[in-house]
C-alpha cells in the first residue's frame, strides 16, 4: 500500500509539472504559433513564429515530447503535434491551466493566512489576475449559461429581455455574460457591478469595442446595494458568486430588495454539497476544494467576522440562504452548476 501511494504521489508530480509546462506555452503562445505552421517543425521554427530564444524552446519541446503533448520524428528531429490534440493544445486547455502561474503568485499569500497572527484572508484586489484568468476562460461558459441556463431554465426569460426588463449582473468581473445579453437583447438595460474597477474597466471597454449603449458597469458591493436598486430590477443574475463573499446572506437579502415584485433571481453555484462526507465521492469534489482554498475561502475571509464558507457552501446552505432572504419560492436545477431560480 505503501509503495502504491508512493507512486501514486509521483504521478501526480509528475502531472503537476506538465501541467506548468503546458501553461508556459498557453501563456507564450506556443501552441497557437504550431498551429499556425500546420506542419513538423524545427525548434528553430517555433522560435522564429513565437519571438522566443530558440535554446529554451528546444527545452520546453523536450519537455512537450517526453510528455507526450507533442511528437518527435527521430529521423527529421523535427516536431508535430497530431490532429486531434491541435484544437485542444489551441484552445481551450492552455488557457485553463494557466491558472497555476496565478496559484504561484498567491501561494506566499495563503501561506501567510494559515499562520496564527498572519492575515484571515487576501482581498480580491490585491490581484485581479484569477478574475482576469475567469474572463479569459469563461466564454464558452457563459454562452452556455445563456442558452440553457437563463433562457432554458427561466420561464418566459427570452420574450421578457426581447421585450425589455431591467437587470442586475451581481458580480459580473470582466463582464462577459453582461455583454452578451446586452449584445443579443437591445431593448433590455444591464448594469453589471462588481468591487473591482479593474476588472469593470475591462467590460467598459468590450462595451465600448461593440458599441453597445444598453450595458453599464458600476462599482457596487453586493453587501449594500439595495438603496440605489430597491424594487427597481426585474431580473438579477450571479454566476459563481454569492459563496465567495463574506457574507452571503446579507448580499441574498440585498438582491431580494433590489428586485421587483415579481422579480426574478438566477444564482449560480458550484454542484457540491454543504458536507465533506457527502462530496468525498462527487466527481469535481477535489477541484471544489482546490479553487476553494486558494480563492473562494480567502476572499470570504478577506473581510473581518466573514462567514468564510467557500465554493464548499454547498446547495443545502444555499437552499437554506436563499429561503432566509425571503425566496418563499425556488427551484434548483442540477447540472455542473447548480441554478437556484428564485422568485420574488
Amino acid at each position: 500500500m505503501a509503495e502504491a501511494f508512493q507512486q501514486r504521489v509521483m504521478g501526480l508530480f509528475e502531472s503537476s509539472g506538465t501541467v506548468m509546462g503546458l501553461a508556459l506555452g498557453g501563456d507564450l503562445g506556443l501552441f497557437k504559433a504550431m498551429a499556425d505552421l500546420n506542419r513538423p517543425f524545427t525548434s528553430e521554427e517555433l522560435a522564429r513564429a513565437t519571438s522566443c530564444k530558440e535554446r529554451y524552446i528546444r527545452e520546453w519541446l523536450g519537455f512537450m515530447a517526453c510528455s507526450d503533448i507533442v511528437g518527435y520524428d527521430t529521423e527529421s528531429e523535427k516536431f508535430f503535434v497530431e490532429k486531434e490534440k491541435l484544437s485542444c493544445l489551441s484552445g481551450i486547455l492552455p488557457l485553463s491551466v494557466g491558472v497555476v502561474s496565478v496559484i504561484g503568485q498567491r501561494q506566499p499569500l495563503l501561506r501567510e493566512c494559515f499562520k496564527l497572527g498572519g492575515p484571515d484572508g487576501i482581498d480580491q484586489n490585491v490581484s485581479n489576475d484569477f478574475g482576469k484568468w475567469l474572463g479569459n476562460v469563461r466564454g464558452g461558459s457563459f454562452e452556455q449559461a445563456l442558452e440553457s441556463r437563463i433562457l432554458g431554465e427561466v420561464p418566459n426569460m427570452k420574450e421578457k429581455l426581447e421585450s425589455g426588463i431591467t437587470m442586475a449582473d451581481v458580480g459580473c468581473g470582466t463582464g462577459l455574460m453582461a455583454l452578451m445579453i446586452a449584445e443579443r437583447f437591445p431593448n433590455s438595460t444591464v448594469w453589471a457591478l462588481d468591487v473591482s474597477e479593474e476588472l469593470l474597466n475591462l467590460g467598459r471597454q468590450g462595451a465600448k469595442k461593440k458599441n453597445l449603449q444598453n450595458v453599464h458597469f458600476e462599482y457596487a458591493d453586493a453587501h449594500n446595494f439595495s438603496e440605489k436598486w430597491a424594487a427597481k430590477l426585474d431580473y438579477i443574475f450571479c454566476y459563481d458568486v454569492i459563496h465567495d463573499l463574506p457574507f452571503p446572506r446579507v448580499a441574498l437579502e440585498q438582491i431580494y430588495k433590489s428586485l421587483k415584485d415579481g422579480g426574478v433571481f438566477s444564482m449560480l453555484e458550484p454542484n457540491v454539497h454543504s458536507s465533506l462526507k457527502d462530496n468525498l465521492e462527487h466527481r469535481h469534489s477535489a477541484d471544489t476544494y482546490f479553487f476553494s482554498l486558494y480563492f473562494c475561502l480567502p476572499h470570504s475571509l478577506s473581510v473581518p467576522g466573514g462567514d468564510g464558507w467557500g465554493r464548499t457552501m454547498g446547495e443545502e446552505r444555499g437552499g437554506q440562504f436563499v429561503r432566509e432572504a425571503g425566496f418563499k419560492d425556488f427551484k434548483v436545477y442540477h447540472d455542473d452548476m447548480n441554478h437556484f431560480v428564485c422568485y420574488k
